[in-house]
């Protein structure tokens, strides 16, 4: 494999691809919400936990929700794990390239879910005595002054926002550039044929000037052959001969 034959466009595409995958995958390490009481205790719950379909947050009744939601944080690690397959195999065959777009895409969208998860969790779960006693018994009375419930799932996807804005930029720079070169090597095809066309101008109007010259000499040579029967035949005279000959040679 030559890397020097992959061009500039192809490296960036790889490396977004790349960055965006192995988001993807630390994003499950984020935690979706986390609660802290004082500097004793804290309580988080990222990704990677929900993967068993339990969640310290959630009551029995929520089962089906959790269950849900450990299907949606496997997708999104599977979505990780191909889009970092796929966005090495787009260095090697640039048809893979196409996919690791699209999965891109897919992995961004679920990097979207991840932040809506934690801002709705940490909305919902906004009062801590309700599941603190249902899941770790009763720890004593807590109020909003000593207790701190946030979500970090916003994080991953500025910064992937971010990734995006700038592959943006770029593509946008890269097509002012490709049209400015376009532009200018359309200009200096229409100056080439400009001077062509006018090469060909003065060539034609070169030729009929030389074909005149021509066909003026030869009818001097016919005019002068033709006095010069007639002088020989004595119609004319020497000295009318000689003025008829000045006046050709003059023309």
């Amino acid at each position: 494999m030559d890397f020097k034959k992959i061009t500039k466009d192809r490296w960036v595409s790889f490396i977004l691809a790349f960055f965006i995958g192995l988001w993807s995958f630390l994003t499950l390490s984020f935690p979706i919400l986390q609660m802290n009481i004082t500097n004793l205790l804290t309580y988080k719950e990222c990704g990677f936990d929900l993967f068993d379909f339990n969640s310290i947050f959630m009551s029995d009744a929520n089962q089906m929700f959790c269950i849900i939601l450990g299907i949606v944080m496997l997708v999104q690690f599977a979505l990780s794990i191909a889009l970092i397959v796929f966005a090495i195999l787009s260095l090697f065959d640039k048809e893979c390239t196409d996919t690791s777009k699209t999965l891109m895409i897919y992995c961004y969208i679920f990097i979207f879910i991840y932040m809506v998860f934690g801002i709705v969790f940490s909305l919902v779960y906004k009062d801590s005595q309700h599941w603190l006693d249902a899941k770790n018994g009763n720890l004593g009375s807590l109020d909003e002054s000593t207790t701190s419930i946030f979500t970090l799932s916003y994080i991953p996807f500025i910064i992937a926002s971010l990734a995006l804005l700038a592959y943006w930029l770029y593509n946008l720079l890269s097509y002012k550039q490709k049209t400015h070169s376009q532009q200018s090597d359309g200009e200096t095809l229409n100056q080439t044929s400009t001077i062509e066309q006018k090469v060909d101008q003065s060539k034609s109007q070169t030729i009929p000037q030389k074909n005149e010259q021509d066909n003026s000499s030869q009818n001097s040579i016919e005019l002068l052959k033709s006095y010069k029967e007639l002088l020989d035949n004595g119609v004319i005279t020497q000295q009318e001969f000689d003025e008829l000959k000045k006046r050709i040679l003059k023309l």
